[in-house]
């Protein structure tokens, strides 16, 4: 339908400034300074999450008799499990109100860390995607993550250092509609360069928001001119669009009760494997258990990535947009 493909033309646009905003909300400097167990926490979680459910997945493909569909796409699954996104996990600590506690820091750092390696390997899956689409040809690969490196360095060592001049040579005066214009009109650039090397559309605006300086002038400014209709109306906006794609009555109770138990081991697996290093560290307990619910938290991040998913999984982009909010659920 016309009406669809409109409403979910705009639902994809609007998330590249939900991304964009999340990410200029975030004191990057502080968080990467952070203690050695932040890094230990986050690649215990990664293996672990990553490790014990994969295992599970291709132990259940052998010996569980499943559809085809879900038999190919349960490794997939399994190793969403290990996705610690930091922009979800940043949200949801904002939405508590425990982002700047001892706790939120070094939930969200642990995060970010694990995001590191996981954002590697995706970067490298898309890649390897695009280059199969290719025909599987290596200059093709060797092209795309050349690619990747050249938005790294004019987003980082171009972008940013012209944002740095122009607020420089503000000498206190508020910033002017027309900088914030070309801010926007950067994130829309990113994210249409970020699409043509082959990968997610919102890399770049991540990279961008997360480079620009937090607080003020600038990121006040952003804040304050699209935090409110970029949380209030354009994240529903996706949010809705997700819903309309997703019948429940579509659902196979055997596909479901087979992801249910991935899922539900992925979740136990995280706060295990979050417990294990702040046993080492004679961290609280108490604390280690909360810091692993507040891993498991699933949001749009992830819901993007079912929604990659979607072509040819019909089935399972359902199971797994509900999971998403059950699962949200036990974390708050």
């Amino acid at each position: 339908m016309k009406g669809a493909l409109i409403l979910q033309t705009m639902a994809t646009f609007c998330l590249n400034f939900f991304y964009f905003i999340c990410c200029v909300k975030m004191d990057t400097a502080t968080v990467l300074k952070t203690e050695k167990k932040a890094i230990t926490i986050g690649i215990s979680v990664f293996s672990f999450s990553l490790g014990i459910p994969l295992g599970l997945a291709f132990a259940m493909k052998k010996y569980v008799s499943m559809d085809k569909t879900l038999s190919d796409a349960l490794p997939m699954i399994a190793m969403s499990q290990s996705m610690t996104v930091f922009i979800s996990i940043s949200v949801l600590l904002s939405e508590l109100k425990i982002l700047n506690t001892d706790v939120g820091r070094l939930t969200l750092s642990s995060a970010l860390f694990a995001d590191v390696v996981s954002l590697t390997m995706t970067v490298f899956m898309f890649a390897a995607l695009q280059s199969k689409s290719s025909n599987g040809s290596p200059l093709t690969l060797l092209w795309i993550i050349l690619s990747i490196a050249a938005l790294l360095v004019i987003i980082i060592y171009v972008m940013r250092p012209a944002i740095l001049w122009f607020i420089g040579r503000l000498n206190g005066r508020p910033i002017d509609e027309n900088f914030v214009i070309c801010i926007l009109l950067c994130v829309m650039f990113t994210a249409f360069i970020s699409e043509f090397i082959g990968q997610h559309f919102a890399m770049g605006p991540i990279i961008l928001g997360l480079v620009v300086p937090e607080g003020p002038p600038l990121g006040t400014t952003l804040i304050s001119k699209m935090e409110t209709i970029s949380c209030a109306f354009l994240y529903p906006i996706y949010l809705a669009v997700s819903g309309l794609q997703t019948d429940v009555f579509k659902i196979d109770i055997r596909s479901t009760w087979i992801v249910t138990v991935i899922v539900l081991v992925g979740f136990t697996v995280k706060i295990g494997a979050v417990m294990l290093p702040g046993y080492f560290y004679k961290f609280p307990m108490k604390d280690c258990f909360v810091i692993g619910l507040l891993l498991n938290g699933r949001g749009i991040a992830e819901l993007s990535m079912f929604n990659i998913w979607k072509e040819g999984k019909v089935n399972l982009y359902f199971i797994l947009v509900i999971s998403s909010p059950i699962q949200y659920i036990k974390t708050s």
